[in-house]
């Protein structure tokens, strides 16, 4: 869902500031490279990986299991969970 007209600008920068604050090793960033070279069914849901592997994520969680099967996480030391786990 689009944050335009729900929230300011200002209010999303103060969120991140404080985000960063408290939690700044949440701040992934410089996984882009990585992208590519993923194989998942979604292509769309690479970025996901690619992210728990440069945040060093041991569990991708998701409600959305299927697009991240073991088989194409196992090499990158990561698993997936679902939030009802």
């Amino acid at each position: 869902m689009p944050l335009a007209g729900l929230v300011s600008a200002e209010e999303i920068a103060l969120a991140k500031h404080r985000m960063k604050a408290v939690l700044p090793e949440a701040d992934v960033v410089n996984y882009r490279p990585l992208i590519e070279d993923l194989k998942l069914p979604d292509l769309d849901d690479r970025h996901v990986l690619a992210a728990a592997i440069v945040g060093k994520a041991s569990t991708i969680v998701t409600w959305n299991l299927k697009d991240f099967p073991r088989r194409d996480l196992r090499p990158y030391g990561v698993t997936s969970k679902s939030p009802d786990d």
